[in-house]
């Protein structure tokens, strides 16, 4: 698992708030201590594709968007099926 330090997450919604059009901000930040490469250096994604954002799957800190805080808190599996009765994905 990677170590982060979540004083960090209002930064990045505030950047990600100044900086991107709605549409292209992240509900969710996952973070991992090296993205694998391919042999021609070009990122595996599959594996995260697949795995999505259930936390019961992913051992990595797992964040979810929080309008109400402005900022990331952790997903869990107890609130997953909240976000997701809220959201419009």
């Amino acid at each position: 698992t990677v170590e982060f330090h979540t004083d960090l997450l209002p930064q990045i919604f505030h950047h990600c708030e100044e900086n991107l059009p709605v549409y292209a901000r992240p509900l969710f930040l996952r973070f991992i201590k090296e993205m694998p490469l391919t042999t021609t250096h070009k990122q595996k994604k599959v594996q995260y594709v697949k795995e999505g954002f259930n936390p019961a799957l992913i051992s990595d800190p797992l964040f979810r968007v929080s309008a109400e805080t402005k900022t990331y808190i952790p997903l869990t599996t107890e609130n997953v099926s909240q976000f997701m009765a809220k959201s419009r994905l």
